[in-house]
């Protein structure tokens, strides 16, 4: 009886779910946070939770938090804040202490870096992420090292040519 109490109110609050993104929450008894999750559309990734035979996770579900965010981004940085925090027992994947990556710019230097990071601690620095692939963000930030390199060794147009060129008719 208890048990079709709660199968019938996880079914309405999943009727009710925002098909925006966001991050989810999966709670059992006693309130424990069992699984944290983020996800373009929160209805159809959460869908996808009770229809993929995840038994031993949706099994235990009593209730459903949602936390909807402006974009992905905002629900990748809500999602790692809430699984540090509270350590729930179906996130394996970052409950190892490890961040993710981000891409820096270290704009108090003569001649700034670009450059690969996991922290965002240094001030003059501006940066861009977080990033779910730190393979991928490797592999653009040399991209765009390369890019950078070969555009910096292109001849300067100097300010006599500048100025001595001609400007287009305006007919």
């Amino acid at each position: 009886m208890v048990s079709e109490d709660i199968t019938e109110r996880i079914a309405q609050q999943r009727r009710d779910l925002p098909d925006a993104p966001g991050v989810y929450l999966f709670h059992g008894k006693d309130d424990e946070l069992l699984y944290v999750g983020k996800a373009r559309s929160i209805r159809k990734r959460v869908a996808s939770h009770f229809s993929g035979g995840e038994s031993r996770l949706t099994s235990r579900i009593e209730r459903i938090d949602v936390l909807v965010t402006a974009n992905e981004a905002e629900a990748l940085l809500a999602e790692q804040s809430f699984i540090k925090r509270h350590r729930p027992r179906f996130n394996i994947r970052l409950r190892d202490d490890k961040s993710y990556p981000y891409v820096a710019v270290s704009l108090d230097e003569d001649y700034p870096r670009v450059y690969f990071t996991r922290v965002k601690h240094r001030t003059g620095r501006a940066y861009f992420g977080p990033f779910s692939s730190a393979k991928r963000v490797r592999a653009r930030s040399l991209d765009c090292r390369r890019r950078a390199a070969t555009a910096s060794s292109l001849p300067a147009m100097n300010s006599r040519w500048i100025q001595k060129r001609s400007q287009p008719s305006r007919s």
